[in-house]
């Protein structure tokens, strides 16, 4: 006779950085800070301000991974804009955000900035 026990996780009691990686680690891909802050805050208010310091923690102690895409506007490597901001747990969420999400994102700046 095998008996299974399963221990489930009480959200309330998680700390902000145990909410902020089951957020991360339940995604099939990378996730951009607002949408992390939007899921943050569906159980209870997140200040962006405290969320943008947690997840630099995170990344300071190696537990999440950021990157930060750019779309250049011109030869003036000073003129650029920022269009995506994600943050991943493992480079295969990485990868399907690449394939998947940016490039939309960059036809649409390039249209909305040209």
């Amino acid at each position: 006779m095998v008996i299974e026990i399963y221990f489930f996780k009480d959200r309330n009691k998680l700390s902000d950085e145990e909410k902020i990686l089951e957020v991360i680690e339940s995604s099939q891909r990378a996730l951009s800070f607002e949408k992390i802050h939007t899921e943050m805050s569906s159980d209870r208010h997140m200040p962006r301000q405290r969320l943008k310091q947690t997840l630099g923690l995170l990344q300071e102690n190696g537990e999440i991974c950021k990157e930060v895409y750019t779309l250049t506007l011109s030869n003036n490597p000073r003129i650029e804009s920022v269009i995506a901001e994600i943050y991943f747990k493992d480079l295969n969420q990485r990868r399907i955000y690449e394939e998947k999400i940016l490039p939309k994102l960059m036809m649409e700046a390039k249209k909305s900035l040209l």
